[in-house]
């Protein structure tokens, strides 16, 4: 089959679709895992290309972020392999591909990373994915390691349901309430009628008990609506809960 062939065909097409799909699953972890937002990641972007060949704007990674960018020519890709080896350098990780960048010295401690960066990476040799790497993600060739189908882990998990009982508490702090009234709300929009659960989701809250990944798993849809109810702003979706829960609120 000819490339053009290739392309237009109906197989193409919906490899393609699915590598953006994965593509925007890989800029919403680097987003949220490494607690940057938008503006951050630009400013990410410059630091790491500092003659200004292969930046980063907001709308890029906004587009990005929401899969709305059907086209991603090299400079944009480039741009985000930069900051992906940069976040795996700032995490100790060495490979060719990371000991070749330039000296530039630490990332800006102004950025607030994490201790440990996220960084995607490749799922055979564990290597942070360079511009070539992220190209076979775009054109659905690659799936990173981080986003290969399966569920959360338990050690993931545990630190989810940290950030789950903060995120209420922040919300009852923020708004003067106790932590009973705060799950009261929290409850009436949790959407399960199932006593097990609830009782479960009030140990996790007050930080009594975590779930495992499996037990996460299953609540991901339901803990969208109620983290929607306490923000007023409707439900989320599972991909948007998780996502914010790697985000601690802010004390």
């Amino acid at each position: 089959m000819a490339r053009s062939d290739y392309a237009s065909s109906e197989y193409g097409l919906d490899r393609l679709a699915g590598g953006i799909a994965v593509f925007s699953r890989g800029v919403r972890m680097l987003l949220a895992r490494n607690g940057l937002t938008h503006e951050q990641m630009v400013k990410l972007s410059q630091w790491a290309n500092p003659w200004g060949m292969t930046w980063l704007s907001t709308s890029q990674v906004s587009y990005l972020r929401t899969g709305q960018l059907k086209k991603a020519g090299p400079q944009t890709i480039d741009a985000l392999a930069q900051v992906n080896l940069r976040l795996a350098q700032a995490a100790g990780i060495s490979c060719q591909a990371v000991d070749d960048l330039p000296d530039f010295g630490p990332i800006p401690s102004t950025l607030g990373l994490p201790a440990e960066p996220f960084c995607l990476r490749h799922p055979g040799s564990h290597d942070p994915l360079d511009a070539g790497g992220l190209y076979q993600v775009w054109i659905g060739r690659l799936v990173p390691e981080s986003l290969e189908e399966g569920g959360i882990s338990d050690m993931e998990a545990r630190r989810l349901s940290a950030n789950l009982s903060r995120i209420v508490q922040a919300w009852a702090r923020d708004r003067k309430v106790t932590i009973g009234d705060a799950l009261e709300r929290a409850l009436a929009a949790y959407g399960v009628t199932e006593e097990r659960r609830r009782q479960r989701l009030r140990s996790v809250v007050v930080g009594f008990e975590v779930y495992s990944g499996g037990d996460l798993d299953q609540e991901l849809p339901v803990l969208g609506a109620m983290l929607g109810a306490l923000d007023g702003d409707g439900p989320i979706g599972p991909a948007d809960v998780r996502e914010r829960l790697y985000r601690l609120p802010r004390d």
